[in-house]
């Protein structure tokens, strides 16, 4: 809070010295003069208005002091109002004291908090000091690198470039080749498996028709043996039934035989395709290799031309400079 003025010399009154009379703050030395002024006031002695027999007085004024008794009765309510205001200022004291505690505690906890909150910072910013330094380091090796290195560092680079380039190359080629006989072991295992498929419906379908055959066989036997027919009917009948499933079976055998062929021929241009396909790929990422090492090269030649002439011309600075804090010389006179 901000503090009051004093009522009699309208100047700051301050808590260590202020003193409370009828709810208003006044200087020690100022009520004291007050009350005083006062107390000769009700007593008649000072009134400033009337003057009666050499003495101000002030009839109504009189009057007051004649109706409150006597001297002693002001000096009992001064007494009075000077215990209430050490009452009232012994209160405020205690408010104030607990508020000031209250607050203290406040700040301690949020002291300890900021406290915190500053070792962190301070951390922080040692950290980044300590990062920003590394970098500045690293930067300024960097640089000093960069102008003092000659032309064998630049043929070093080149070396380097062209050895690293050399052999991302020479990874992506295995890599192709190791995908590119992948894929032919796929291919090779599922050629396997389908000349294996094939050859199991080989068998089955042979053994279906041997089956169907002695079945065919038996049928015709039972019959012939009904029928009661000659012996000779009998074998025709049985060497014609024989050519004729002879016949069907040769006509099944040719059938999936054209059917393997023509799947092996799938498959084989199949193979040649994605053979084709694989050449292709692999010259396009040779070209787009080459395009690539041409292209980092051209880079790193602007660079080192670059350098070189950021080099020069700092030596050509330092060599002005040089030429200018060098003093001139007057030639001496010759007699």
């Amino acid at each position: 809070a901000m503090p009051n003025k004093c009522p009699v010399c309208t100047k700051t009154v301050y808590f260590a010295e202020r003193q409370i009379h009828q709810g208003k703050e006044y200087h020690g030395v100022c009520l004291r003069n007050l009350l005083k002024e006062q107390t000769e006031a009700a007593d008649g002695k000072k009134w400033g208005a009337q003057h009666v027999g050499g003495t101000t007085r002030s009839p109504a004024r009189h009057d007051d002091y004649e109706n409150s008794q006597s001297y002693d009765y002001l000096k009992q309510q001064v007494a009075a109002r000077k215990e209430d205001a050490e009452k009232k200022r012994e209160e405020q004291k205690k408010k104030e004291e607990e508020e000031f505690f209250e607050k203290m505690r406040r700040e301690k906890d949020s002291t300890d908090f900021l406290k915190k909150s500053v070792q962190a910072r301070k951390e922080e910013a040692e950290r980044k000091r300590e990062e920003q330094k590394k970098k500045e380091e690293e930067e300024f090796y960097a640089q000093m690198q960069k102008e003092k290195g000659g032309q064998d560092n630049i043929k070093r680079q080149i070396e380097l470039r062209k050895e690293d380039a050399e052999r991302k190359r020479e990874e992506q080629r295995k890599k192709e080749e190791e995908e590119f006989y992948a894929q032919m072991q796929k291919e090779k295992d599922s050629t396997d498996y389908l000349k294996k498929q094939v050859e199991a419906r080989k068998e089955d379908a042979e053994k279906k028709r041997e089956e169907q055959r002695k079945r065919e066989e038996e049928e015709f036997f039972a019959q012939m043996q009904k029928e009661k027919g000659g012996q000779d009917n009998i074998k025709r009948q049985i060497e014609l039934r024989k050519e004729d499933a002879e016949r069907k079976r040769e006509e099944q055998r040719k059938k999936e035989e054209e059917e393997f062929y023509a799947q092996m021929q799938r498959e084989k241009s199949g193979q040649d395709n994605i053979k084709r396909q694989i050449e292709l790929r692999r010259e396009e990422a040779e070209r787009k290799r080459e395009e690539q090492r041409k292209k980092e090269e051209e880079e790193f030649f602007s660079q080192m031309q670059k350098e070189k002439d950021s080099a020069e011309n700092i030596k050509r600075g330092k060599e002005r400079t040089r030429q200018h804090q060098t003093p001139n010389r007057v030639a001496p006179r010759r007699g």
